[in-house]
């Protein structure tokens, strides 16, 4: 590979990043430095009164590890944290040499960082890949769109590149690897100032969608909230969430907390009893493909019977109050 074409890989570590997660992209960062004899630098950021992250110990043996302390690092929020990577990749110690890919941790804060770094810095954003390539000059980035429906292909020669990365696969490690070098950056920048937060005594009862294990959704086919005390008291039954499509927030049956779609929040949750809901791209682009859906919908030509797992096509009008009558009364039976 000519140094025109090669390109430094440089790992951001958020100190609001999860240990496994930070681990499985070092991995996949150090697989591909590896494979194209690229330069590693992993940027780990913490406050002043924050513990910092122990080195990995099995990084390639050209990889260089920063500790970037900023006493001023009190609020972790993704504005502050773009600006301290920011502060971080403009260093004289890391300042571009050579065309850059720099991956971030996958998750919301990751994602965030990611895309405000690519603003920043004229560079581009690859959004949250599966899969990253480099070819030549080029990086190709993999992702899911759609919910993971559909995949994407993404190539650019953008100098400075910016992506989460959530590896599909383990990838094989065939270099020879050791500790890798380690040097301390302190750095005092301004950062944005913290905000005021208040909190807000939460009313609503019922669990919240994120890492929800089962939710009970109802869409434009309910026609009205009335059905809506019924998924209620379904979800309550099996210990679930209660989701809506974007009609019904719009309609006001629902409070647009939760809003599950391309519009609302995106969930993964083991089932996904989809009531009344058509199944359009948008509302599906909130649900995990790994997600078992199953649909009750009178239309049988409704597109999310092409999705679901299992369905029953019928008014739920009918089989709401029985499916409600059987829990209650299995509920109701001695152990």
């Amino acid at each position: 590979m000519s140094m025109s074409s090669m390109r430094r890989i440089v790992v951001v570590l958020l100190p609001t990043q999860d240990a496994a997660e930070q681990h499985s992209l070092l991995n996949a960062a150090a697989a591909m430095s590896s494979d194209h004899h690229c330069p590693l630098d992993i940027v780990a950021l913490r406050g002043g009164t924050q513990v910092d992250v122990t080195p990995a110990p099995d990084l390639p043996a050209h990889a260089t590890w920063w500790d970037v302390v900023h006493d001023g690092l009190v609020q972790l929020s993704t504005d502050s944290l773009a600006e301290l990577a920011a502060q971080a990749l403009a260093a004289a110690q890391l300042a571009p040499t050579m065309p850059r890919l720099v991956l971030l941790p996958p998750g919301p804060d990751g994602i965030e960082v990611a895309a405000l770094l690519a603003w920043r810095m004229d560079g581009a954003a690859l959004g949250q890949c599966m899969k990253l390539e480099i070819d030549g000059a080029a990086v190709i980035g993999h992702r899911a769109g759609h919910g993971g429906r559909i995949m994407l292909t993404l190539r650019t020669q953008q100098a400075q590149c910016f992506a989460t990365l959530r590896a599909e696969t383990r990838p094989e490690r065939s270099a020879l690897c050791i500790a890798p070098d380690r040097h301390a950056l302190a750095l005092s920048g301004t950062l944005p100032e913290a905000c005021d937060v208040t909190s807000i005594e939460q009313t609503d009862a019922l669990p919240s969608l994120e890492g929800a294990k089962l939710i009970v959704s109802g869409g434009r086919g309910m026609q009205g909230d009335e059905g809506f005390g019924l998924l209620r008291d379904i979800a309550q039954r099996l210990n679930g969430a209660l989701g809506g499509s974007l009609p019904t927030v719009d309609a006001g049956w629902i409070p647009v907390a939760r809003q599950i779609g391309q519009s609302g929040k995106f969930v993964s949750p083991r089932i996904y009893l989809a009531v009344g809901i058509s199944g359009t791209l948008q509302h599906l682009a909130g649900i995990s493909s790994e997600t078992t859906i199953i649909a009750v919908n009178k239309d049988p030509d409704a597109p999310i019977f092409s999705v679901a797992e299992a369905g029953a096509v019928g008014d739920w009008r009918e089989i709401l109050p029985a499916l409600l009558d059987r829990l209650e009364s299995t509920a109701a039976e001695p152990a």
